[in-house]
């Protein structure tokens, strides 16, 4: 009489450890072609999730034999080749950079662990670590989760894990958005005076006279600048930092706009070219010519963080908030532009956005008090000719 095949079993039991009591589950089940004895184990933050994990992969391996456990591959493996395979769909290059961010912090904090012993509690501990260790906003937090769930969503679907652990994890609630801190007139005139013997100044300038994002700036291109028309053309933005820097063209028509340059900039900016053929012969055969306006003093891309870590260090040369961003400069740049009477219509075409209702959205505020001087004629009017 053939031997009956064993049926497998499941347990859970708490253990101690350096971090605290954990509950393991374990299940004993045994290989559907060879018979041999196997088990797999997952740790949980209570008993309940523990028992509820074991008896239902228990049920697993009866209901099926050859029933496939998770994978013993480590968080690291599984997102190096979760990106490999995102790398081959169609999304676009910015965001799959996005992607390669989010996943860099989730390897270096959580990359050591196996995949299938990843808790809800791990994860709610590496979100409270990216804020409150790291001090990343919110949107960067919540951004990060949406990356991690989405990836342990297709281990799901490949086989890998049998739930997703963190389906339950909250991530950071997202604060009131912060009013505005637009640097004024002369902040901004501050800022450039107490700079104009740094490397910076240019581009500093460049900022308080252009209006123009970041990326744009690090972007744009000597073969923009129309010298003849004191002219420059915004084609490209700068995306992502370091070893993953891309351009890439701006989302609307909008973004792609030719700017005026005023004469006292377009004098900077020739300086500050034959400053940079003079970078290009110290460099010798360590130059790069990036073809960029703004440069390294080898001629490559700057980089987004060294950028802002040059304007922490002109802010405090100017004695200034250490608050200011440099997009506020695009702020209080628009800011001013408004306040002065510009036709709203040309500061949307300047800033390069989509439509003026979002110009007049976010700066509307700063508009002159026109209501004013509307009251006085309209009364003129129509009751002027009331007797």
């Amino acid at each position: 009489m053939p031997q009956r095949a064993k049926e497998p079993h499941s347990k859970f039991y708490k253990r101690s450890t350096k971090h605290g009591e954990h509950w393991q589950g374990i299940v004993i089940y045994y290989d559907g072609k060879t018979g041999q004895r196997r088990q797999t184990a997952k740790t949980f933050a209570n008993k309940r999730e523990a028992e509820a994990w074991a008896r239902k992969t228990e049920m697993q391996f009866r209901e099926n034999p050859n029933y496939k456990p998770p994978s013993d591959q480590s968080v690291e493996a599984f997102f190096r080749h979760w990106l490999t395979i995102k790398k081959t769909m169609n999304i676009e290059a910015e965001t799959y950079l996005g992607y390669c961010q989010r996943v860099d912090h989730i390897i270096r904090q959580l990359g050591a662990k196996s995949l299938k012993n990843l808790t809800t509690l791990d994860i709610q501990a590496f979100y409270a670590h990216l804020a409150n260790d790291l001090g990343l906003s919110a949107r960067t937090v919540n951004f990060t989760h949406t990356v991690l769930k989405m990836a342990l969503n297709d281990a799901v679907d490949w086989g890998l894990l049998v739930t997703n652990p963190a389906a339950k994890a909250k991530a950071r609630l997202g604060s009131r958005k912060k009013s505005l801190r637009i640097p004024t007139p002369e902040e901004m005139a501050q800022l450039i005076h107490a700079n104009q013997d740094t490397r910076w100044y240019p581009l500093w300038v460049w900022f308080v006279t252009t209006g123009s994002r970041l990326g744009e700036a690090l972007a744009v291109q000597w073969a923009d600048v129309d010298w003849a028309g004191s002219r420059v053309t915004i084609r490209q933005a700068m995306a992502g930092d370091a070893g993953r820097r891309i351009l890439k063209t701006p989302k609307t028509v909008a973004g792609i706009r030719t700017i005026q340059l005023g004469s006292r900039f377009i004098r900077i900016l020739q300086g500050y070219q034959q400053t940079q053929q003079t970078w290009q012969q110290a460099a010798g055969e360590n130059w790069t010519d990036s073809g960029c306006v703004f440069t390294s003093q080898t001629g490559t891309m700057l980089s987004k963080r060294n950028v802002e870590r040059a304007f922490k260090q002109a802010l405090a040369r100017a004695e200034l908030s250490e608050e200011i961003r440099i997009h506020d400069l695009r702020h209080g740049v628009a800011s001013q532009w408004l306040a002065s009477g510009i036709n709203p219509l040309v500061v949307t075409k300047r800033l390069g956005h989509a439509n003026v209702a979002f110009t007049l959205q976010t700066y509307g505020h700063v508009l002159p008090h026109e209501e004013d001087r509307v009251v006085g004629p309209m009364e003129d009017q129509i009751l002027g000719r009331v007797p």
